[in-house]
This record gives structure tokens, C-alpha cells and sequence, in this order.
């Protein structure tokens, strides 16, 4: 069975929680050690007051990074989880579009450096998704991406590049063929105007993707529908069927 539609970030956003909550338990075993001394009026006096005193200052900057860390790691808790369920929103328009045409989907697809949010085939196109949770407006000045006037904080389209290459080469390692895979780049909250391209990466509002799958393109899409089933295999990790139809 594939995997489901933001697994991997859900993951990601628990580890980050986990990670706050190891900062949380830094600063309280900090607390109670600084606690500890100064209830020993012996120890107090044995290292003076200078030495009380750089005590804590110590604590101060330990109890700074920890809340620093704290806040850091929930903010990126919390990205992840809204990346999640944009991934999961992208999931059920796709879940609609396979009720009414035949279509494959996988989610989640490891490369080896990283995962692929979605990947469709249809007879008619093979597509990788890569989603975003992003508010605000986006548009287009020249061949950049722009986020609210602004360059995101990652470079969107090359990572849907990436992802397209790679499932080319891995289309190719397994069925012999050279598949055309179409990459978009999908807002579930961002304001797209309509749908734009940059570099051949197609960028677009959630809204806009049903039309863009049924629209399909790019050649030798009919022969990878064909080998759907190897393919099926690869993604959910069924090695004997692969090896079998070698």
C-alpha cells in the first residue's frame, strides 16, 4: 500500500515538537540545578559572590536559547502541519478526478533526496505535484516566482524540476521508455491569478488542477500508462513484482 498524503511531513512537524520539547526539559533541568545551589548556602559560599553571579548569568543565556529553540522548532512544527494538510487538500481533489477518469496516484514518493508530494498517471500525462500552504498573492516577473512582491524562501521551481528529473530517469530505469512528466506547483491558499509557467513548471491554484490533469501532455505518457502496474510496484515497494517483469 502507498503511503498517505503528508506522511512524511507530519513526521517532520513531530520530530520538530519533539526537538521543542528537548529544549523545554534543558531549560527546566537548568531551573532546578541554579535552584538546587542556591539553597545550599554552603556551596553559595564556597563560590563567592562573583561566582554566584556568573552562575546566574549562565542561566539567563541557557534559559534564552532554550526559549529561542522552543520557539524556533514549534514555528517550523506548525509550517509543517499547514504543509500537511495542503498536502491532504491536494489529495482529495486528486481522490475526486480518479472516480471520474482513470488515473493513478501516489503520494509521498521517496527520491532519495527528499519525497515528491504527488505523482499522477493518466494515459493521457504523467505529473509531479509539489504543494504549498502559502498565503497571499502570487506572480511572475520574468523567469522568478513571487511571493507577496517577494522571492519565496525556497527556489519552488527547482525543486519541481528536480522532482520531474527524477522521476524521468526513474520512468526510464524501469520501462525503457522516455516519459515527458508535466511539473506543477500547486497553492491550496495563495491568490494565483492563473495559471502561469516558468521554465516549464506550471504554477497554479489548487482550482486550476483539475483542468490541468484532464488537459494532460507530453509524449510517451500512453506507454507509462501501460507499464501502470510496474510503476505501482516501484512506488509501494513491491521488488519481486519489478524483478518479475524484468
Amino acid at each position: 500500500m502507498g503511503r498517505r498524503a503528508g506522511a512524511s511531513t507530519r513526521q517532520m512537524a513531530a520530530s520538530r515538537r519533539r526537538t521543542a520539547t528537548w529544549f523545554l526539559l534543558l531549560g527546566l533541568l537548568v531551573a532546578v540545578g541554579i535552584l538546587a545551589i542556591s539553597l545550599d548556602t554552603r556551596l553559595v559560599a564556597a563560590i563567592g559572590l562573583p561566582g554566584f553571579l556568573a552562575l546566574l548569568l549562565l542561566t539567563r543565556l541557557i534559559g534564552n536559547v532554550a526559549g529561542e529553540g522552543i520557539d524556533r522548532q514549534l514555528k517550523r512544527a506548525r509550517q509543517a502541519e499547514r504543509g500537511a494538510r495542503a498536502e491532504e487538500d491536494v489529495s482529495r481533489v486528486l481522490e475526486r478526478l480518479a472516480a471520474q477518469q482513470p488515473m493513478l496516484i501516489f503520494h509521498d514518493v521517496a527520491t532519495g533526496h527528499g519525497n515528491i508530494d504527488h505523482v499522477v498517471l493518466t494515459p493521457h500525462g504523467v505529473f509531479v505535484l509539489e504543494t504549498k500552504s502559502h498565503h497571499g498573492r502570487v506572480e511572475v516577473a520574468g523567469e522568478r516566482l513571487l511571493l507577496n512582491g517577494k522571492p519565496p524562501e525556497k527556489d519552488f521551481i527547482a525543486q519541481a524540476l528536480g522532482n520531474a528529473y527524477w522521476l524521468k530517469n526513474h520512468l526510464r530505469k524501469l520501462i525503457g521508455v522516455e516519459v515527458w512528466v508535466n511539473a506543477l506547483i500547486v497553492f491550496t491558499h495563495a491568490f494565483v491569478p492563473r495559471p502561469y509557467r516558468i521554465k516549464g513548471v506550471r504554477v497554479v491554484n489548487v482550482r486550476f488542477l483539475p483542468d490541468i490533469i484532464a488537459q494532460g501532455g507530453g509524449q510517451n505518457a500512453a506507454a507509462a500508462w501501460e507499464k501502470r502496474e510496474v510503476l505501482r510496484a516501484s512506488f509501494e515497494g513491491d521488488e519481486d513484482y519489478i524483478s518479475g517483469t524484468a
